[in-house]
């Protein structure tokens, strides 16, 4: 078992996390086995699932609130050649260092059965599953890809896992609210039609679909598109969920700040315009599998959310040379600045390629922008999630 948190105190309805990053694929090009993958589909090896997966788990350990469903268990599987995990602090248990679970179809087949029956112990419990890693679709048919992919020559699409028949056979489980996050590639691949495509479900279904089912899918990338990330970073669709759950994705039509599974996909989808990296920018778009709503995360106060200052025709490692300073204020009380003042302010400006980023509270926030040659811009936005985005041209 690869349970990197488990809170034994929470009874009751609880949150259940499942997560899995791969990027070592040993029978891919460029693996270490000498065993190679009779199709390969062009897939090759991966360092950004790995970062994926640990920051995903980070966040849910450290900063995960549900009032109605606490956190219970975090298991983690990742496919990579260092599996160690330092574990963040919560709930007064220190920060410490754990082994992941391999992510081969075994390892993630058994993670799954523990995951589901997690959820079969209370209807009310809130599953999450979250998968980083590589992906191929072909008509109606999503896979993922476990890292012992190609490794049987005489089942050589053993270790692709069938999405859609796995989402049906989670049809029966006991907990009704149950939230996917698909972080792979979705490009048409022949694979999946000339081999006779018949992957794994990772569960088995036993009754009839349980009555009240909300099941709601989060794709990182439309049908036959690619899913992208920097080397040895997380991906640019996990960096957006999480930046989401911090605030862009919330709401408080009952006084509390709240994120819902339908706020999720537009929190996330907005998130991924904004930060798209200029490499990337309208190559990635979210898509959701089906959006039902209930409540998956409680803010602890007023929602977090970004203000960015952008440049046309302007991206690279510095701000344009005619920039001399950038302020915020909120409450007539200065929050942050570029370039940063001494002492520093609470907040941080920083200049990432192709804007000014900084994350402030809700409400009614102050800008000036100061550049050689004319006289300052000035202007107001009410910071209301997902965030504001400001560009002069």
């Amino acid at each position: 078992m690869a349970l990197v948190f488990e809170d034994k105190a929470v009874g009751g309805p609880a949150t259940h996390v499942l997560i899995i990053g791969v990027g070592d694929y040993p029978h891919l090009p460029g693996g270490g086995s000498s065993t190679k993958a009779k199709f390969d589909a062009g897939m090759e090896q991966l360092s950004s699932p790995p970062e994926s997966a640990r920051v995903f788990a980070d966040w849910f350990i450290s900063r995960f609130s549900n009032d109605r469903r606490p956190l219970a268990t975090v298991e983690l599987l990742i496919g990579d050649k260092n599996r160690r995990y330092q574990v963040p602090e919560r709930n007064g248990v220190a920060a410490h260092e754990k082994l992941t679970g391999r992510a081969g179809l075994k390892d993630i087949t058994g993670a799954a059965i523990r995951w589901k029956a997690r959820g079969d112990e209370h209807p009310d419990n809130l599953l999450i599953f979250y998968f980083c890693g590589h992906g191929l679709s072909q008509g109606e048919e999503f896979a993922v890809v476990a890292s012992d992919y190609g490794g049987d020559a005489s089942l050589p699409l053993k270790g692709l896992i069938d999405i859609p028949k796995f989402l049906v056979r989670m049809s029966d489980c006991a907990a009704t609210d149950q939230c996917f996050f698909f972080d792979a590639c979705r490009e048409a691949d022949d694979t999946l039609v000339h081999a006779d495509f018949d992957g794994s479900a990772l569960v088995q279904k036993t009754s009839a679909p349980t009555g009240g089912l909300k099941q709601c899918v989060y794709y990182s990338t439309l049908y036959g598109k690619s899913a992208h990330g920097k080397k040895g970073q997380p991906s640019f669709y996990t960096k957006a969920v999480l930046h989401a759950l911090n605030g862009p994705a919330a709401e408080n039509s009952t006084g509390v700040w709240r994120v819902n599974s339908v706020r999720m996909f537009e929190g996330i989808s907005h998130m991924m315009v904004q930060f798209a990296e200029p490499d990337y920018y309208r190559v990635q778009f979210p898509q959701s599998g089906s959006q039902i709503m209930f409540d998956l995360h409680t803010l602890p106060g007023k929602p977090e959310l970004p203000f960015l200052i952008g440049f046309a025709g302007h991206q690279g490692p510095s701000p344009p040379p005619s920039v001399i300073g950038l302020k915020f204020s909120q409450n007539a009380s200065e929050m942050a600045s570029f370039p940063e003042t001494t002492p520093p302010l609470a907040r941080r400006c920083e200049w990432k390629d192709r804007h000014f980023e900084t994350w402030l509270p809700l409400g009614l926030t102050a800008f000036e922008l100061h550049k050689t040659g004319v006289g300052p811009v000035a202007d107001d936005h009410y910071l209301n999630p997902p965030g504001a985005w400001f560009r002069e041209r």
